[in-house]
């Protein structure tokens, strides 16, 4: 009996030893998805920094984020981080891109509108080939490729196409390639704009291919810089809208005919030697029992923050038409950033990144508060779901006769939507949408986009933040910021996991910079359900391994409680001995 005690404690710590297998696997399991890092290439290099180290593991993210949005008639498309597409709205044509359709229409059982962004199928656009620029028109969108070829997709097209190959006369010169394309109406002659990289701007013409807008009183001194085109544009007899171009020199010129040669735009209050920064157009031609007449609407915005419209929306605070550049009344000092037009409301972007919007008749849908508006100039938006602190960087809208559609992007790099929903557009909430002309469903609040993910990888390196480059879930990469000499701690992390690199990296004097390799197109993962005997899944493979690391640690502190027992053991007895020993 008097050994008893002590084999009890030895038999506790022996059992704890022998589980440490089954802890470590059952702990491997519960982690087999997580962050891990299985090698760093390479281990030194110059205290001057500049050279490229990739970081190998899995579970590794991309942040994905909105990077531009374009507002259409009938459609609205954005531009991921990742340079993808995605559209929403009336699909009935096909401007969603998504394939749902074919020349006789929608296929059977499709929606016709969309109420959440929806990928954009490839279509004709090769495969590798991402998406630089798109412009959202009305029932038609447009897209400039990384191959620098114009797609389309809309006006009874239901996955992107090749500009030039359905309509073979539709390409620029040679040696020209596209630098920003807007899009227009889609049944219109005149259904896009394009500026090349010639500095000439070139209309997208069903039946003439691309024809260039003749220079008119631009001079030759001056280089075509921007380019903006009503997306509302059947203009009377011509079916084209106005064409607006800015110059080098920070001047204005505008073709009001279709591709007719550019002419200045009207001083009006717009002080002699302002230079022009940017320029938005809405003009077109209806004959709606709502407007009899022609609502034209242009706006500048000028380097010194100040703005200046004129048409058919007031501006000024007291009437609502200017036949010339009217300044726009802001309030007390505050200055405009961006300023865009449509048929019916105008929002701008002000100097301390917060949205003004205002429209004639107090529209629900404009974004502001109707009980509370001062007439005819800039009204500041309700909050709705942007978070308070968030500024705003980029803002675009369309608005017709009928409708009108607003959307912004935060420098979260999320983006926010309202407007008279009049197809489904600012809807965002993935339910059936119905169409009903005599009651729309307005949303006056800008709602949240839902789309894209905030999880990324950040990965530190002696405390420095390194931006890291995701090159798939398997591979990262940083370039070495200058630091000292010595062994430094590489950190891996996401919302979920940090990885340290204990001593991972070692800076080194007199070390030339490693020269950097070509990016290598990498193969995309094919995501694996993971298995115990799939090495893929195993995270402890390299002695370089985050989690061979912790399971080590794991390990030492189920040997060490063993070993403690089994100590403890030995002098319990070993005092239970001397004591019947006296």
């Amino acid at each position: 009996m008097k050994y008893r005690n002590l084999v009890g404690y030895v038999l506790a710590g022996l059992i704890i030893v022998g589980l440490s297998p089954v802890i470590l696997d059952i702990k491997k399991n519960q982690r087999s998805n997580a962050l891990a890092v299985t090698k760093i290439t390479p281990k030194e290099g110059p205290t001057a920094g500049g050279n490229t180290i990739v970081i190998e593991g899995s579970d590794f993210k991309k942040r994905i984020t909105v990077k531009q949005i374009s507002v259409g008639g009938a459609v609205t498309c954005l531009l991921s981080s990742e340079q993808k597409v995605y559209c929403w709205g009336d699909n009935s044509y096909g401007a969603v891109g998504n394939g749902e359709g074919g020349p006789g229409g929608l296929n059977p059982g499709a929606e016709e509108f969309k109420t959440l962004p929806q990928a954009i199928v490839r279509g004709e656009i090769p495969d590798g080939v991402k998406i630089k620029q798109i412009s959202s028109g009305t029932l038609i969108v447009y897209a400039i490729g990384t191959d620098d070829q114009i797609y389309f997709w809309g006006a009874n097209q239901f996955s992107p196409r090749k500009l030039s190959s359905v309509y073979p006369g539709a390409s620029l010169p040679n040696g020209v390639v596209p630098v920003k394309i807007q899009a227009g109406y889609y049944n219109a002659t005149s259904k896009a704009v394009i500026l090349g990289s010639d500095n000439k701007v070139y209309v997208h013409d069903e039946d003439h291919g691309l024809l260039p807008v003749p220079a008119g009183q631009i001079s030759s001194a001056e280089k075509i810089v921007d380019v903006a085109f009503s997306k509302e544009a059947k203009q009377q007899g011509i079916e084209g809208g106005a064409i607006c171009a800015l110059t080098n020199l920070g001047k204005a010129y505008c073709s009001l005919s279709g591709a007719g040669p550019f002419t200045t735009i009207p001083q009006g209050q717009i002080p002699t030697g302002a230079k022009i920064a940017s320029i938005s157009v809405a003009a077109a031609w209806t004959n709606t029992d709502l407007v009899p007449a022609p609502i034209n609407n242009f706006c500048v915005l000028t380097t010194d923050g100040q703005a200046y419209c004129w048409g058919t929306i007031g501006v000024d605070g007291t009437i609502n038409y200017h036949a010339t550049p009217t300044l726009v009344k802001m309030p007390p000092n505050k200055k405009v950033k961006k300023i865009k037009t449509g048929q019916v409301h105008i929002c701008l972007i002000s100097d301390d990144d917060q949205v003004y919007c205002w429209d004639n008749e107090k529209f629900p849908g404009v974004g502001i508060d109707t009980n509370n508006v001062s007439p005819y100039q800039p009204n500041p938006i309700l909050a709705g779901q942007i978070p308070a602190g968030v500024k705003i960087v980029d803002i675009d809208l369309n608005s017709s006769d009928i409708a009108f559609e607003t959307c912004a992007i935060g420098d979260n790099k999320k983006a926010y939507c309202w407007g008279s929903n009049f197809l489904g557009q600012s809807q965002l909430d993935g339910k059936p949408f119905e169409f009903d002309p005599e009651n729309p469903d307005y949303v006056d609040k800008p709602t949240l986009v839902p789309f894209g993910t905030d999880d990324e990888t950040k990965v530190t390196i002696d405390g420095i933040p390194v931006t890291a480059r995701i090159i798939n879930q398997q591979r990262l990469e940083f370039t070495a910021p200058p630091h000292a000499p010595g062994k430094v701690d590489v950190v891996v992390m996401n919302k979920t996991d940090v990885i340290t690199l204990v001593k991972g990296y070692t800076y080194v004097d007199n070390v030339n910079p490693q020269p950097q390799p070509q990016p290598q197109p990498q193969p995309q993962p094919q995501p694996q359900p993971a298995e115990p005997n799939n090495p893929a899944n195993d995270k402890t493979l390299t002695p370089n391994s985050g989690y061979q690391k912790r399971n080590h640690r794991i390990r030492l502190g189920v040997l060490v409680s063993g070993l403690t027992l089994v100590v403890i053991g030995l002098v319990v007895s070993f005092k239970r001995f001397l004591k019947i020993k006296k």
